[in-house]
């Protein structure tokens, strides 16, 4: 599976970060806790503070968009 990250918008009134992006994967849609690993990784933040908000799949296609947050703390 391939992570692209297309976007990144501190809110710093939220104390967050949203993060959009694009993933390519082979057999079935990823689900939510492999995008958060995948995501904590390569962002190098732990997965507890990642939330995936949406993952789109396109029609016929082995490509999905993706939009999640991730906080400073998991408070």
């Amino acid at each position: 599976m391939k992570l692209t990250i297309t976007s990144k918008v501190e809110n710093p009134l939220l104390d967050r970060r949203k993060v959009e992006g694009s993933l390519e994967f082979s057999g079935s849609t990823p689900t939510n806790n492999e995008v958060v690993s995948l995501l904590a990784k390569e962002l190098k933040v732990d997965p507890s503070v990642v939330a995936i908000k949406t993952i789109a799949t396109h029609f016929s296609e082995r490509r999905a968009s993706f939009s999640a947050y991730t906080y400073h703390s998991t408070e």
